[in-house]
């Protein structure tokens, strides 16, 4: 008997997801960029070639470097679980490339990763990461906003092994308040903002722009039962640190003053 395809699982549609083709996200030139070629789901493995999905990631380099919420990568790795990001390159190859390292930000819910190099298998060359446009010009209250990330993930188990089947999606709202000494203590302590654009599971850690299609910020988390959502700033992300070297490191302030990562005022 020839062997079948599995079928994909079916994704339910979750509230608050925009029309199609109504926002967009710009790399590093300002053109349009795919989606799952730059803003990427994050993984865990917890048993053997077991994967779980824990959120959402998006390059700010070019070389594999990532930025998320802390909290994303926190639990995993804190557990010694090897965590993978999942990247779609146009129009049919996909990798799965192990992070090589993290930083987190002490207070704020954001946090950075270094995806281990790979190689493009049409070219046979150094895969060059598609990277997001970020900004730190303030929001406002009344702000329209969006993001793009992967809540909408479904891992089935199979006698081979897993499917894991991505559907990433568009979801919008506004900005309902800006909280500049923070929601609480202890989640979110630093700068932040309040909106009403829902941030379901999966979608942690990922990007947040306004009609730009300029990363301003990072789904954090929300209320259960409520309708508060609530993104963390990009600008905490710019003391973090990767490793350059056995003994060297670099921040990503210095990244954006090499003009590796593109912030716009």
């Amino acid at each position: 008997m020839p062997n079948q395809t599995p079928i994909p699982p079916e994704h339910p549609p979750l509230p608050g997801s925009a029309p199609p083709n109504l926002y967009g996200f710009e790399d590093e030139t300002g053109t349009p960029l795919v989606g799952g070629a730059a803003i990427i789901p994050l993984l865990e493995l917890i048993e053997g070639h077991t994967y779980r999905h824990i959120g959402t990631g998006f390059f700010i380099t070019s070389s594999g470097v990532f930025a998320t919420a802390k909290h994303v990568l926190l639990s995993a790795h804190d557990s010694g679980r090897p965590i993978f990001t999942w990247q779609l390159i146009p129009p049919n190859q996909w990798h799965i490339r192990p992070v090589l390292q993290i930083d987190c930000h002490d207070t704020a819910d954001v946090a950075i990763g270094l995806s281990c190099p790979s190689l493009n298998e049409e070219t046979g060359e150094e895969l060059v990461d598609v990277r997001t446009r970020l900004t730190i010009r303030p929001h406002i209250p009344g702000d329209v906003i969006a993001t793009f990330a992967y809540p909408s993930t479904i891992i089935e188990a199979t006698e081979s092994g897993q499917i894991l089947s991505f559907n990433p999606d568009f979801y919008e709202g506004r900005i309902v308040e800006y909280l500049s000494n923070g929601r609480d203590r202890v989640m979110l302590p630093g700068p932040c903002y309040r909106t009403d654009m829902v941030i379901h599971h999966g979608a942690s850690g990922g990007p947040v722009a306004g009609p730009s299609g300029r990363v301003f910020g990072i789904n954090s988390t929300g209320f259960d039962g409520t309708n508060d959502f609530y993104i963390s700033r990009i600008n905490e992300i710019f003391s973090l640190e990767i490793e350059a070297g056995e003994s060297d490191s670099i921040t990503i302030q210095q990244l954006v003053n090499e003009g590796a990562v593109t912030v716009d005022p």
